[in-house]
């Protein structure tokens, strides 16, 4: 349970941490921009079109939607082996979840689906012993 709050703490809070929300946007750019400097190929302008064009959406406030985020925040890499098929006969998303069309709707998602797995892992620990 501590690894899982811990992941959610990192993802919630690293944007306001960041120098900037867009810093690793920013980076990529920089980076395909130096290679061009070096040697500037179609295939390396169209990449820093690209990035530039990432880079841009951030700024405008056009980041990363929450279903791309509740995608990373997966449990069921936590869980390994028995424990993982318990898991995932134990937790059946809710559809409204499966994409969640706001970051007010993501959090309860993540809310619910913490208590769930909190009172698995009670459950789980207690078949154990």
């Amino acid at each position: 349970m501590y690894k899982v709050t811990l992941l959610l703490l990192i993802i919630i809070s690293y944007p306001s941490f960041a120098k900037s929300k867009c810093q690793f946007e920013w980076d990529a750019l920089k980076k395909v921009q130096a290679q061009l400097r070096h040697k500037s190929s179609q295939r390396l302008r169209d990449l820093e079109h690209k990035k530039h064009s990432k880079y841009q959406s951030c700024r405008k406030g056009k980041t990363q939607t929450a279903r791309n985020t509740i995608q990373k925040v997966n449990l069921e890499n936590l869980y390994h082996g028995k424990k993982k098929k318990a898991w995932k006969k134990y937790y059946k998303t809710p559809q409204y979840c499966k994409k969640p069309s706001t970051e007010k709707k993501l959090k309860e998602c993540i809310r619910q689906r913490d208590k769930k797995a909190y009172h698995f892992e009670r459950v789980w620990n207690s078949k154990i012993r």
